[in-house]
């Protein structure tokens, strides 16, 4: 009576789909290609040396027609008789995208129209005992949007909005974006299995924190199971909870009711916390459903011990928006997320936990998953779990009108509850989303002039009403940002003026400042590295056509040009073009989250975009498409760090700001020195600074530190000491890179090995250095980049090397703002 469940990952095969093809057979003839890579027919072909994934880097434009050819996918599976018949057996497919037509031994059983969610078909009619034979059939997704579009009219006219995408239900990014071309996937980008079932299994298991605190927490676990046999059977679930002072088990009878929940008390409970505010505990609850003691079915899942709650609120300074977690007022420092490749789901979980990793580093206690990719693999959200960060999800809905037609409406309530019940005992899930720009965007009439987002029922009632009855523990925002009401700032904001409308670095500056914002960013180069996979080698020149060819943003080159030239001097080759772009968007970024941190009793928090890369070309990110980290990620290390000294925004008189983001009061001393090139003191002051956990202090600064008499000569260095300790440093110029008199590098370095994947280096300045930026070969993983010199100070860097014993006398590349 125990389900059984068999594996259908592969081999798999493929072809093109024979149009001309009349009867089963015709679909068997001619050649099939082997494919280790279903979930993405470029890669298949890829792999199947039809193509090169660096032409289709260099010139997607010119893989067009893997889109529009319909694509056909086949394996086989065992059964034995003592497994058939059974009373219920269905072929599942945890992901398909998209359009497809599914046969199981020459009968059609079914097809799909939605890559976010699984698929579950019932082939009790179909399968056998002995080899069974599966084929896929993947359609055009232009094809079938343009199919509904002539039934229904496009909702969007304006061409800032690709007129297919919104019909089809796959990652809205591979029609076209500001960081990607329109490229087009298919693939079965999740696991495929066969489960045969006798009487009954677990359909879905929901566990809730009803009430917590130190001495106890009382979770509620709600247990639904699906029959298949005579109706009347009686059914128990046990349940075994670990991960507490000893385990607890709880047997639940369901007799003969299919749904049935129980309020659990956990005694001494250990509290799921994000990071930077305690440690994400997690429990283990393992369910086996019986019958007669006799096991039917089994499902594990970790969950965490939180309340969460969004405050909105109007106080004195306007309405406000911030996240409480067991009752801790949480500052959100976050990234975007952007699906990890443009085709399917190639994020495997390694690549996954490799990038989560890094981003961790940078002190991030949230991630968004934007909604203009697609819901991520169940591994990220554990990922986030297990390392404290919290998620803001949103549904797959970006920067256009959607249908709202009733066939659309409904295929959407079927993947929203799909998705909400998959992602709903994460603790890290924090808060739902409706969509990305959509509000905003409609209501300017930027992509519409007769419809409203706003008044879209999919938003206003679906989503929210379903996240009411199946999700209650998480709130929901319809839009993000928020449209602006009567020319005020949104409490949800984005922060994009200097960016998109070419201002000033500080134009993005507003009074009030926002309480929340849900985008900020700039734009930069990959390292190179990642240029020489996408572009041509003759390309790979400043201002050569291969690499302008990189950036999808409208006049992106021509931007990044417009803003480095405010720093900088033109750039004499392409890695100091990088370097340059590089260093704007980690500056940019820099003097966003120094003001607003500083202002965090307004301010409760900002994500930046990005965290990564959906294609190889220039994007937002801190990390680029293969996972090198830029100039922005060192940066961010810094401005996130849990002690943070900043001067605030320019004017006659300007604070020093420490920033103390640990649990413990900060009791230190705040110095302050004006430095000439040679490291010599021209001027100097401290003061003695006392800061509440999670809290600010602000201390004036003489003036005479902020007007040196040669500002091009001078730098203002400030740090924070604890018992000689430095818990914290800063250096600002007083005029841009390019008229500072920074002297060319003069570096004394040692080299020495630590163990056999890492080398040392020991670097002093006697001047000061602008973004020491370390280039090893080949390309390590270094503890610090991008960093500033102070004169006779020694510095260590330690470099992890993908090769052991790595040569010391390989050439190391160093580069600073200055130059020469």
């Amino acid at each position: 009576m125990t389900k059984t469940i068999i594996n259908i990952n592969g081999p798999w095969e493929f072809r093109e789909y024979p149009e001309t093809a009349r009867k089963m057979a015709d679909l068997m003839k001619g050649r099939w290609l082997h494919t280790s890579h279903p979930e993405s027919v470029i890669f298949s072909l890829a792999e199947a040396g039809i193509l090169q994934l660096e032409d289709v880097y260099s010139s997607p434009e010119a893989f067009g027609w893997v889109a529009r050819q319909a694509w056909i996918f086949r394996t086989a599976f065992d059964t034995s008789p003592e497994q058939l018949p059974t009373n219920h057996t269905e072929l599942v497919f945890d992901g398909l995208d998209t359009i497809t037509q599914i046969w199981l031994n020459e009968k059609k059983i079914g097809g799909t129209d939605n890559a976010f969610i699984a698929h579950r078909l019932d082939i009790g009619h179909a399968i056998r005992p002995g080899r069974n034979t599966l084929l896929i059939k993947f359609c055009p997704p232009q094809e079938y949007a343009q199919h509904l579009i002539s039934r229904y009219g496009s909702p969007n006219d304006s061409s800032v909005c690709n007129p297919y995408r919104v019909f089809v239900r796959k990652t809205q990014c591979q029609f076209g974006s500001a960081m990607g071309p329109a490229l087009l996937d298919s693939g079965i980008t999740g696991s495929v299995r066969c489960e045969l079932n006798q009487a009954a299994d677990l359909a879905d298991i929901h566990i809730r924190t009803i009430d917590c605190n130190p001495n106890y927490a009382d979770m509620r676990l709600a247990v639904s199971v699906r029959r298949f046999s005579a109706a009347g059977m009686s059914l128990q679930c046990r349940l075994t909870i670990e991960g507490g002072d000893q385990p607890q088990i709880h047997t639940i009878d369901l007799g003969d009711n299919d749904t049935h929940a129980a309020v659990i008390r956990i005694p001494n409970p250990q509290l799921w916390r994000p990071r930077g505010y305690g440690s994400p505990h997690l429990y283990t609850l393992r369910a086996d459903l019986l019958s007669a003691d006799q096991t039917l079915d089994s499902r594990q899942q970790s969950f965490g011990i939180r309340i969460i709650r969004i405050l909105r609120t109007k106080d004195s300074q306007g309405d406000s928006f911030g996240i409480e977690i067991n009752q801790q007022p949480i500052y959100i420092k976050g990234i975007v997320w952007l699906p990890a490749s443009l085709f399917g789901n190639m994020t495997h979980h390694a690549k996954l936990t490799r990038l989560i990793s890094k981003l961790a580093d940078t002190h991030i206690n949230m991630i968004r998953i934007w909604g203009g990719g697609t819901y991520e693999n169940d591994h990220f959200y554990h990922l986030c779990d297990r390392m404290g960060i919290l998620v803001w999800q949103d549904f797959m809905f970006a920067s256009a009108c959607y249908p709202d037609y009733e066939g659309f409406k409904q295929q959407i309530g079927r993947e929203a509850q799909s998705v909400i019940l998959r992602l709903r005992n994460h603790p890290s899930l924090t808060v739902w989303c409706g969509s990305s720009h959509s509000d905003s965007l409609c209501q300017s009439g930027k992509i519409s002039k007769s419809r409203k987002s706003s008044t879209n029922e999919i938003f206003t009632q679906l989503l929210p009403e379903l996240l009411a009855e199946l999700n209650p523990d998480c709130d929901y925002i319809p839009s993000a940002p928020e449209a602006p009401l009567a020319g005020k700032t949104p409490v949800i904001a984005d922060l994009w003026q200097s960016w998109n409308e070419y201002k000033s670095m500080d134009s993005w500056m507003q009074d009030p400042l926002p309480s929340f914002v849900v985008e900020t960013g700039f734009q930069s180069l990959p390292t190179l590295e990642t240029v020489r996979i996408a572009c041509p080698a003759e390309d790979q020149v400043l201002a050569g056509p291969g690499v302008e060819k990189l950036n999808y943003h409208t006049e992106g080159m021509q931007r990044l040009a417009r803003f480095a030239s405010d720093y900088f001097a033109p750039p004499g080759d392409l890695a100091e073009q990088i370097y340059q772009t590089q260093l704007v968007q980690a500056r940019f970024n820099k003097q966003i989250v120094e003001t607003l941190r500083a202002n965090n009793t307004i301010n409760r928090g900002l994500l930046i975009w990005s965290g990564n890369d959906v294609w190889p070309a220039a994007g937002f990110s801190m990390l680029d498409f293969q996972g090198y980290p830029k100039a922005l990620f060192f940066y961010a290390r810094r401005f996130w760090a849990p002690v943070l000294i900043c001067l605030g925004p320019t004017g006659p008189a300007r604070n020093a700001h420490i920033i103390n983001d640990t649990p413990s009061p900060l009791i230190a001393q705040a110095q302050f020195q004006l430095l000439d090139m040679k490291g010599s003191i021209l001027d100097q002051s401290q003061s003695p600074v006392s800061v509440s956990p999670y809290g600010t202090a602000s201390i004036p600064l003489p003036r005479d530190l902020l007007n040196p008499v040669c500002p091009e000569k001078s730098i203002l260095h400030l740090a924070v000491y604890q018992d000689d300790q430095r818990l914290g440093e800063n250096t600002y110029l007083f005029t841009p890179d390019k008229y500072a008199q920074l002297r060319p590098l003069d570096l004394d370095i040692t080299i020495e090995t630590i163990d056999r994947w890492s080398l040392r280096y020991t670097l002093q300045s006697r001047w000061f250095v602008k973004d020491l930026e370390i280039v090893p070969d080949p390309p390590a993983v270094l503890s610090d980049n991008f960093f500033d010199l102070l004169p006779g100070r020694r510095y260590q860097i330690r470099a992890e090397f993908p090769v052991p014993n790595p040569d010391m006398r390989r050439p190391l590349r160093l580069r600073s703002s200055c130059r020469a």
